[in-house]
């Protein structure tokens, strides 16, 4: 009798404990997506900001640049020649495009991994990118 209760005991125990991991991946998942997503967006936002400094400089000061917020190492920035530049990001996640806020999507899309954007000073328009690629 008690082979059969501590059999018993013993497979409840497993059930309980491998629902309880299961749940506990299923909640830790979307967390762990939002967070990747929140520090995606944050780079796009700073590139953003970067681009206003150097359009309205021409030049890029490195000390009072914005890091990355996850890795804190700067940015890459390129001057391709006097009126071209790219800036470039290391991005968790692909741009969700069904999701994206309207004002992102023109231009800002970007894969996951390593994408620059190019620019050109004296645009009028006060920001976003002529490109990008990864």
């Amino acid at each position: 009798m008690n082979v059969v209760l501590n059999r018993a005991f013993a497979i409840v125990t497993i059930l309980v404990v491998s629902i309880a991991v299961v749940l506990g991946f299923r909640v830790t998942g979307p967390s762990a997506r939002a967070r990747q997503t929140d520090f995606d967006r944050q780079r796009v936002s700073d590139l953003e900001q970067i681009a206003l400094q150097i359009r309205g400089a021409s030049t890029l000061d490195r000390e009072s640049t914005s890091r990355d917020p996850e890795t804190h190492r700067a940015y890459e920035y390129h001057r391709v020649d006097a009126t071209h530049f790219k800036l470039c990001a290391v991005f968790d996640l692909e741009t969700d495009r069904d999701s994206a806020e309207p004002e992102r999507r023109g231009g800002w899309d970007h894969g996951a991994g390593k994408t620059c954007f190019a620019f050109a000073i004296g645009l009028s328009e006060p920001y976003g990118p002529l490109h990008a690629h990864t």
